[in-house]
């Protein structure tokens, strides 16, 4: 009876030992897998705080200029027309607009350029830029694009006849200046009839330009 009694003794305590290592090497697992969790948390935030550093950084240093305009209207007989001139840096540009007898805007543009203290005067506006000819090409690119859909739409395409489309010079656009904007406007010379796909409007943002506009 007394052996009987050591062995159950034993095998208790042996039962009570592999519990309490079973149970150590669950904890240690957890304990793991908690610094597993909270080192990828922390691998997160670190890099949403990346994410938000570059993101302030590239809003920081987004471009900005200076661009004033004003604006005048009048009607006489029946005929609106309105005047709108934006200065930049030494550049003015001016754009003249007038109503035939629908009420449709014809426009006119004029770059002028001040240096010095000399009074604004009227250049071509080839002169404002650099690399004329990379940016004639990529002006002439998206022209062409507008031109394509208007030509092959079955409802616009008679007003084309089937004529290709002609690159312009830098004499045949008209440059207007917006606060967020430089635009290069087209006309295809189209008749009145078709004056809703006359033309096409070209823009860049001022920080796109920089490379191509003299000083």
């Amino acid at each position: 009876m007394k052996k009987i009694t050591l062995i159950l003794s034993a095998f208790l305590l042996a039962f009570a030992m592999f519990s309490s290592c079973d149970s150590n090497s669950e904890q240690q697992k957890n304990n793991a897998n908690n610094t597993e969790k909270q080192e990828s948390q922390s691998s997160n935030d670190a890099i949403k705080k990346e994410i938000n550093k570059s993101n302030s950084k590239s809003s920081s240093t987004s471009y900005s200029v200076k661009i004033d305009c004003s604006q005048t209207e009048t009607n006489e007989n029946g005929v609106s027309s309105m005047t709108k001139s934006c200065l930049y840096n030494n550049y003015k540009a001016v754009a003249r607009g007038a109503t035939d007898s629908k009420g449709r805007y014809a426009y006119q543009y004029e770059l002028f350029v001040k240096k010095g203290g000399e009074e604004y005067t009227p250049i071509k506006n080839a002169e404002m830029f650099n690399k004329e000819k990379e940016l004639l090409a990529l002006i002439n690119g998206k022209i062409k694009k507008d031109y394509e859909s208007y030509a092959n739409d079955p409802q616009t395409k008679s007003c084309f006849d089937g004529k290709p489309f002609t690159p312009f010079t830098f004499d045949q656009l008209g440059i207007s200046f917006d606060s967020d904007k430089i635009s290069f406007n087209a006309s295809f010379g189209l008749s009145s009839a078709c004056m809703s796909v006359d033309g096409s409007i070209v823009s860049f943002d001022w920080g796109e330009m920089q490379t191509y506009i003299k000083p």
